[in-house]
Protein backbone atom coordinates (compact mmCIF):
# COMPACT_ATOMS: atom_id res chain seq x y z
CA UNK A 1 0.00 0.00 0.00
CA UNK A 2 2.85 2.42 0.81
CA UNK A 3 4.49 1.74 -2.57
CA UNK A 4 1.16 2.32 -4.34
CA UNK A 5 0.66 5.56 -2.43
CA UNK A 6 4.12 6.75 -3.45
CA UNK A 7 3.29 6.05 -7.10
CA UNK A 8 -0.11 7.76 -7.00
CA UNK A 9 0.25 10.63 -4.50
CA UNK A 10 0.91 13.30 -7.15
CA UNK A 11 -2.49 14.79 -6.30
CA UNK A 12 -1.64 15.36 -2.62
CA UNK A 13 1.75 16.65 -3.78
CA UNK A 14 0.06 19.22 -6.02
CA UNK A 15 -2.15 20.62 -3.27
CA UNK A 16 0.87 20.55 -0.98
CA UNK A 17 2.71 22.88 -3.34
CA UNK A 18 -0.22 25.30 -3.09
CA UNK A 19 0.06 25.19 0.71
CA UNK A 20 3.82 25.76 0.61
CA UNK A 21 3.39 28.77 -1.67
CA UNK A 22 0.91 30.23 0.83
CA UNK A 23 3.46 29.75 3.62
CA UNK A 24 6.17 31.65 1.70
CA UNK A 25 8.91 29.13 2.57
CA UNK A 26 12.33 30.76 2.16
CA UNK A 27 15.94 29.78 1.70
CA UNK A 28 17.74 28.92 4.93
CA UNK A 29 14.62 28.08 6.95
CA UNK A 30 13.99 25.00 9.07
CA UNK A 31 10.73 23.24 8.21
CA UNK A 32 8.72 20.38 9.74
CA UNK A 33 6.47 18.29 7.47
CA UNK A 34 3.98 16.51 9.76
CA UNK A 35 2.50 13.41 8.14
CA UNK A 36 5.12 13.52 5.42
CA UNK A 37 4.13 10.21 3.84
CA UNK A 38 6.71 9.01 1.35
CA UNK A 39 8.52 12.33 1.28
CA UNK A 40 7.66 13.83 -2.10
CA UNK A 41 6.60 17.20 -0.73
CA UNK A 42 9.39 17.26 1.83
CA UNK A 43 12.00 16.81 -0.89
CA UNK A 44 10.37 19.61 -2.89
CA UNK A 45 10.51 21.94 0.13
CA UNK A 46 14.15 20.96 0.73
CA UNK A 47 14.87 22.40 -2.70
CA UNK A 48 13.26 25.69 -1.64
CA UNK A 49 15.15 26.08 1.64
CA UNK A 50 18.45 25.23 -0.06
CA UNK A 51 21.71 23.94 1.41
CA UNK A 52 21.56 26.26 4.42
CA UNK A 53 18.02 25.18 5.33
CA UNK A 54 16.63 21.91 6.63
CA UNK A 55 13.42 19.89 6.24
CA UNK A 56 12.39 17.08 8.58
CA UNK A 57 9.43 14.89 7.70
CA UNK A 58 7.68 12.73 10.29
CA UNK A 59 5.11 10.01 9.65
CA UNK A 60 3.73 7.25 11.91
CA UNK A 61 3.91 4.54 9.22
CA UNK A 62 7.32 2.87 9.04
CA UNK A 63 6.75 1.68 5.45
CA UNK A 64 6.23 5.23 4.24
CA UNK A 65 9.23 6.53 6.20
CA UNK A 66 11.39 3.80 4.66
CA UNK A 67 10.43 4.99 1.17
CA UNK A 68 11.00 8.63 2.14
CA UNK A 69 14.48 7.80 3.43
CA UNK A 70 15.44 6.56 -0.02
CA UNK A 71 14.93 10.16 -1.15
CA UNK A 72 17.39 11.61 1.38
CA UNK A 73 19.89 12.52 -1.32
CA UNK A 74 20.09 16.29 -0.90
CA UNK A 75 21.56 16.35 2.61
CA UNK A 76 18.95 18.80 3.91
CA UNK A 77 15.95 16.44 4.02
CA UNK A 78 15.46 13.84 6.74
CA UNK A 79 12.58 11.39 7.30
CA UNK A 80 11.72 10.09 10.77
CA UNK A 81 9.00 8.03 12.43
CA UNK A 82 6.76 10.29 14.48
CA UNK A 83 3.19 11.49 14.89
CA UNK A 84 1.53 14.88 15.09
CA UNK A 85 0.28 14.43 18.65
CA UNK A 86 3.77 13.70 20.02
CA UNK A 87 6.62 15.81 18.64
CA UNK A 88 8.68 15.41 21.83
CA UNK A 89 11.75 14.51 19.77
CA UNK A 90 11.94 18.25 18.93
CA UNK A 91 12.68 21.02 21.44
CA UNK A 92 10.43 24.06 21.82
CA UNK A 93 10.89 26.72 19.15
CA UNK A 94 12.79 24.57 16.64
CA UNK A 95 11.13 25.40 13.32
CA UNK A 96 10.38 28.42 11.17
CA UNK A 97 7.53 26.60 9.41
CA UNK A 98 5.32 23.63 10.35
CA UNK A 99 2.67 22.23 8.00
CA UNK A 100 0.18 19.35 7.70
CA UNK A 101 -0.67 18.54 4.09
CA UNK A 102 -3.90 16.47 3.86
CA UNK A 103 -3.23 15.13 7.37
CA UNK A 104 -5.29 16.74 10.13
CA UNK A 105 -8.45 14.71 9.46
CA UNK A 106 -6.48 11.54 10.34
CA UNK A 107 -5.51 12.76 13.83
CA UNK A 108 -7.15 11.11 16.84
CA UNK A 109 -6.46 14.20 18.97
CA UNK A 110 -6.48 17.29 16.76
CA UNK A 111 -6.12 19.88 19.57
CA UNK A 112 -3.05 18.00 20.82
CA UNK A 113 -1.57 17.90 17.32
CA UNK A 114 -2.11 21.64 16.90
CA UNK A 115 -0.64 22.33 20.36
CA UNK A 116 2.49 20.37 19.45
CA UNK A 117 2.85 22.26 16.16
CA UNK A 118 2.55 25.52 18.09
CA UNK A 119 5.16 24.41 20.65
CA UNK A 120 7.86 23.47 18.14
CA UNK A 121 7.46 26.68 16.12
CA UNK A 122 9.73 29.64 16.75
CA UNK A 123 8.13 32.92 17.78
CA UNK A 124 6.68 34.41 14.63
CA UNK A 125 6.86 31.03 12.87
CA UNK A 126 4.28 30.08 10.25
CA UNK A 127 1.82 27.20 10.37
CA UNK A 128 -0.30 25.74 7.58
CA UNK A 129 -2.72 22.92 6.90
CA UNK A 130 -5.18 21.77 4.29
CA UNK A 131 -7.97 19.23 4.39
CA UNK A 132 -11.15 18.27 2.58
CA UNK A 133 -14.30 20.31 3.17
CA UNK A 134 -17.12 18.16 4.65
CA UNK A 135 -19.65 20.66 3.32
CA UNK A 136 -18.35 20.27 -0.25
CA UNK A 137 -17.46 16.60 -0.97
CA UNK A 138 -14.86 15.83 -3.64
CA UNK A 139 -16.18 14.66 -7.00
CA UNK A 140 -14.84 11.15 -6.37
CA UNK A 141 -16.81 11.00 -3.08
CA UNK A 142 -19.94 12.05 -4.93
CA UNK A 143 -19.38 9.31 -7.53
CA UNK A 144 -18.79 6.72 -4.80
CA UNK A 145 -22.14 7.56 -3.21
CA UNK A 146 -23.81 7.47 -6.66
CA UNK A 147 -22.34 4.02 -7.40
CA UNK A 148 -23.44 2.65 -4.02
CA UNK A 149 -26.99 3.90 -4.47
CA UNK A 150 -27.09 2.62 -8.03
CA UNK A 151 -26.38 -0.88 -6.69
CA UNK A 152 -28.88 -0.59 -3.86
CA UNK A 153 -26.14 -0.50 -1.23
CA UNK A 154 -27.27 2.72 0.43
CA UNK A 155 -24.93 5.67 0.83
CA UNK A 156 -22.39 3.20 2.24
CA UNK A 157 -19.84 5.67 3.53
CA UNK A 158 -19.61 8.87 5.52
CA UNK A 159 -17.85 11.28 3.16
CA UNK A 160 -17.26 13.72 6.04
CA UNK A 161 -15.66 11.18 8.41
CA UNK A 162 -12.89 12.87 10.41
CA UNK A 163 -13.43 16.22 8.69
CA UNK A 164 -14.22 19.57 10.29
CA UNK A 165 -15.97 22.62 8.89
CA UNK A 166 -14.09 25.83 8.17
CA UNK A 167 -15.49 27.43 11.33
CA UNK A 168 -14.52 24.45 13.50
CA UNK A 169 -10.99 24.41 12.12
CA UNK A 170 -10.58 28.14 12.62
CA UNK A 171 -11.68 27.75 16.25
CA UNK A 172 -9.24 24.87 16.87
CA UNK A 173 -6.33 26.77 15.33
CA UNK A 174 -6.98 29.95 17.30
CA UNK A 175 -7.52 28.01 20.54
CA UNK A 176 -4.08 26.46 20.01
CA UNK A 177 -2.68 30.00 20.21
CA UNK A 178 -2.15 30.85 16.56
CA UNK A 179 -2.93 34.33 15.24
CA UNK A 180 -3.32 35.96 11.82
CA UNK A 181 -5.44 32.99 10.74
CA UNK A 182 -6.29 33.08 7.03
CA UNK A 183 -8.76 30.46 5.81
CA UNK A 184 -10.11 29.72 2.35
CA UNK A 185 -11.48 26.96 0.13
CA UNK A 186 -9.66 26.12 -3.09
CA UNK A 187 -10.58 23.84 -5.94
CA UNK A 188 -7.88 21.36 -6.97
CA UNK A 189 -8.14 19.93 -10.49
CA UNK A 190 -6.77 16.38 -10.75
CA UNK A 191 -6.10 14.37 -13.89
CA UNK A 192 -6.10 10.55 -13.71
CA UNK A 193 -5.05 8.20 -16.49
CA UNK A 194 -8.09 5.93 -16.20
CA UNK A 195 -10.69 4.50 -13.81
CA UNK A 196 -8.24 2.01 -12.32
CA UNK A 197 -5.87 4.86 -11.55
CA UNK A 198 -8.62 6.73 -9.68
CA UNK A 199 -9.47 3.67 -7.59
CA UNK A 200 -5.82 2.88 -6.80
CA UNK A 201 -5.22 6.45 -5.67
CA UNK A 202 -8.41 6.51 -3.58
CA UNK A 203 -7.59 3.21 -1.88
CA UNK A 204 -3.95 4.04 -1.09
CA UNK A 205 -4.65 7.58 0.11
CA UNK A 206 -7.31 6.25 2.52
CA UNK A 207 -4.93 3.74 4.17
CA UNK A 208 -6.82 0.85 2.59
CA UNK A 209 -10.16 1.92 4.10
CA UNK A 210 -11.83 2.54 0.74
CA UNK A 211 -15.48 1.49 1.34
CA UNK A 212 -14.07 -1.23 3.61
CA UNK A 213 -17.43 -1.89 5.29
CA UNK A 214 -18.77 -3.72 2.22
CA UNK A 215 -18.68 -7.50 1.94
CA UNK A 216 -16.59 -8.80 -0.95
CA UNK A 217 -19.53 -9.63 -3.25
CA UNK A 218 -21.09 -6.20 -2.65
CA UNK A 219 -17.74 -4.47 -3.12
CA UNK A 220 -17.35 -6.15 -6.52
CA UNK A 221 -20.75 -4.81 -7.61
CA UNK A 222 -19.94 -1.35 -6.28
CA UNK A 223 -16.55 -1.34 -7.99
CA UNK A 224 -18.05 -2.22 -11.38
CA UNK A 225 -20.59 0.56 -11.00
CA UNK A 226 -17.93 3.08 -10.00
CA UNK A 227 -15.71 2.12 -12.94
CA UNK A 228 -18.70 2.68 -15.25
CA UNK A 229 -19.33 6.14 -13.84
CA UNK A 230 -15.66 7.07 -14.09
CA UNK A 231 -15.30 5.75 -17.63
CA UNK A 232 -18.25 7.92 -18.68
CA UNK A 233 -15.95 10.87 -17.95
CA UNK A 234 -12.92 9.40 -19.77
CA UNK A 235 -11.33 11.56 -22.47
CA UNK A 236 -8.14 11.25 -24.49
CA UNK A 237 -6.32 13.14 -21.75
CA UNK A 238 -7.70 10.96 -18.94
CA UNK A 239 -10.33 11.52 -16.26
CA UNK A 240 -10.62 14.95 -14.70
CA UNK A 241 -11.91 15.22 -11.12
CA UNK A 242 -12.15 18.12 -8.70
CA UNK A 243 -11.33 18.23 -5.01
CA UNK A 244 -12.40 21.01 -2.64
CA UNK A 245 -9.89 21.75 0.09
CA UNK A 246 -9.83 24.07 3.07
CA UNK A 247 -6.50 25.90 3.46
CA UNK A 248 -5.40 27.58 6.69
CA UNK A 249 -2.28 29.65 7.20
CA UNK A 250 -1.53 31.16 10.62
CA UNK A 251 1.35 32.33 12.79
CA UNK A 252 2.75 31.80 16.26
CA UNK A 253 2.77 35.25 17.94
CA UNK A 254 6.07 37.01 18.49
CA UNK A 255 9.18 37.51 16.43
CA UNK A 256 10.04 40.52 14.33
Amino acid sequence: MAETYDATCIHQFNNGKVLIESLDVRAGETVLDVGAGTGQLGVYVAGLVGPHGRVIGVDPLAQRVEIARRKQTTGNFEARIGCAEDLSQFPDGTFDVVYLNSVIHWLNDKPRGLAEAFRVLKSGGRFGLNTANPQHPHEIAQLVVQALRQEGLGSGINTSNGLDTMDALRLMVTRAGFTDCQISERTIHDRHSDAEGVIEWSASSQFGNFVSSLESKDFARFRRALVGLLEANQTESGIGLERYLIFIVARRPGGS
